[in-house]
């Protein structure tokens, strides 16, 4: 079977070793361009200077072993396949060089695994790549649809606004009513598509943050933009309930999280959103409940899918709970939901306490902190 040839960068310092893993490689066409290194600079400057597929290390040589020099290549390029390749290796280092982010590891005498080996990785990697440059087409799009069409969207609700004063009939009326309607949908989705853009671009920025504060403006904001009507809030928050996060981030998180639990509320009773507060050394959780129409099970592995919506009567664009998502990842967290149809929602967040010495006592004593 014909293959890629591939640029292969070696990590040995046995010339026997080097010799024997280049002629496997060759015989099954996948050797274009190699070289060898036998330590840290040597390494640095080839990762630096040149284009590789694909790593294969030794485990332990002289000046360099395998663990340092996966370190090394994952903060140059954090996606380049790195292969372990050792005469012996204990299993413990093997565990710990998987968790690091070796693609695999294999002994000298087996190399008749390498071959598959370095064929699905390099395809793995190059997947991935692909994603990663489709995905900024996409972001890319998206920036230039909003600056695009931001313009005439306005300009068409101002002339809506100007229709009106000149309407007569209750038929007029509501067709004006009709049309503003979608024209704001349109502008919230541009909008919406705009903050995915902006999540996936910032860099999370730190800092202390009141969840009342956060709560409370999600809830002005949102009883401007809605009729938000009945809502019972049971957050059970302090002033001096403070962590340290990107502000912006979870702004976004508790607003969409929010906003999907009015969009869907339950016409048989009035809305109650909860939330469950739980912070340790490593981790804060959040957990926000709601009692609306709920889920269906058969849904829920898709709601954080971009544009995604649970059926045909929904009013929303299916990009809330994506961004939610999206927010949550960019800060290291995860996300998950549960529902039961009838009975109400329940979204699981929980992302890494950021660790920070340089965060000024006096404020944080000022939050209840000393």
């Amino acid at each position: 079977m014909k293959h890629n040839p591939l640029n292969i960068l070696v990590i040995e310092d046995v010339e026997d070793d080097y010799v024997l893993l280049q002629r496997n490689l060759k015989k099954h066409g996948l050797w274009k361009y190699g070289t060898c290194v036998e330590n840290v600079e040597e390494l640095k400057q080839e990762l630096y200077t040149k284009n590789w597929d694909i790593v294969i290390s030794d485990n332990s040589l002289p000046q360099l072993n395998a663990l340092d020099a996966l370190k090394i290549t994952k903060q140059i390029n954090a996606d380049m396949p790195f292969i372990i390749v050792s005469g012996t290796i204990k299993i413990e280092e093997a565990i710990l060089a998987m968790k690091e982010g070796a693609a695999d590891y294999l002994m000298k005498d087996n190399l008749a695994r390498l071959i598959p080996v370095v064929q699905r990785e390099v395809k793995e990697a190059r997947n991935r790549q692909q994603h990663k440059n489709l995905e900024s087409d996409f972001m890319t799009f998206i920036y230039r649809c909003y600056h695009d069409l931001r313009g005439p969207i306005a300009s068409l609700l101002g002339l809506v606004q100007i229709a009106y004063a000149d309407q007569t009939t209750l038929q007029q009326f509501d067709y004006l009513d009709h049309l503003a309607r979608n024209v704001r949908k349109m502008d919230a989705t541009l909008t919406q598509l705009l903050q995915i853009f902006a999540i996936r671009e910032i860099v999370p920025q730190p800092e202390i943050v009141s969840l009342a504060e956060v709560f409370d403006q999600c809830k002005k904001k949102l009883q401007k933009n809605y009729q938000v009507g009945e809502v019972e809030w049971n957050l059970n928050l302090e002033q001096e309930d403070v962590i340290y996060t990107d502000k912006f981030l979870l702004n976004t998180v508790v607003e969409h999280i929010v906003t999907n639990a009015i969009h869907y509320r339950s016409p048989a009773r009035a809305l109650v959103i909860e939330l469950i507060y739980d912070k340790n050394a490593t981790h804060i959780e959040l957990v926000l409940k709601d009692n609306g129409v709920g889920i269906p099970v058969s849904v829920l592995p898709k709601v954080f899918q971009m544009f995604y919506r649970g059926n045909e009567q929904s009013t929303g664009n299916g990009l809330g709970l994506y961004i939610v998502k999206t927010a949550v990842e960019k800060l290291g967290g995860q996300v998950a939901i549960s529902s039961i149809v009838g009975v109400g929602t329940e979204i699981y967040i929980s992302f890494p306490c950021v660790v920070d010495n340089s965060i000024n006592t006096k404020k944080l004593a000022s939050f209840g902190y000393s």
